[in-house]
């Protein structure tokens, strides 16, 4: 995990983003880095390694061929209270509190819902499709909502209305 912190602070630094590397803990106790990053004059938290989806990946005995897109966008830009959730800060050196969300993943790919709108879900997948991505992932900002997004692309098989082709997921 060190590795991929400090190989994306080398490089958002060399892009010219403030990127610095930060040490802590996760919810298994274990140590872990992931990095601090200033976004048009706002902090952030990045987790490259929680990012790379197959990092994180314990599939069950049988389960070998199951279904994980590529990246996990999950800790792009990630608020504290966001990554308080699963790290824990080593509290060596304080960190700034990091409240804004406009450069957030989900916020800026329009791929954050409150509850279950058809037209940002159709403009998500439509976009998705131009761009020729097979896969769309979006996330919601509670169990309410996630609950009626599963109910209705799932149990109502709204899904197949914004899919454009069988390759097609949804995380």
């Amino acid at each position: 995990c060190q590795g991929y912190a400090k190989a994306a602070q080398y490089l958002l630094n060399r892009l010219g983003v403030e990127c610095t590397l930060v040490m802590g803990t996760v919810d298994t106790g274990e140590g872990h880095a992931w990095n601090l990053v200033k976004v048009d004059g706002s902090y952030y938290y990045v987790d490259a390694t929680w990012g790379d989806a197959s990092y994180r990946l314990e599939s069950p005995e049988g389960v070998e061929d199951a279904y994980m897109p590529d990246i996990n966008y999950d800790y792009l830009c990630v608020t504290t209270r966001e990554l308080l959730r699963t790290h824990t800060l080593g509290g060596v050196v304080p960190m700034p509190e990091c409240t804004a969300v406009e450069a957030n993943y989900y916020v800026r790919e329009g791929a954050l819902f409150t509850s279950y709108d058809r037209e940002q879900m159709k403009a998500l997948f439509d976009r998705a499709a131009s761009q020729g991505k097979s896969d769309v992932t979006v996330k919601c900002s509670d169990s309410a909502c996630f609950q009626e997004i599963l109910s209705a692309l799932i149990e109502g098989q709204e899904i197949f209305d914004y899919l454009s082709s069988e390759s097609g997921t949804i995380a």
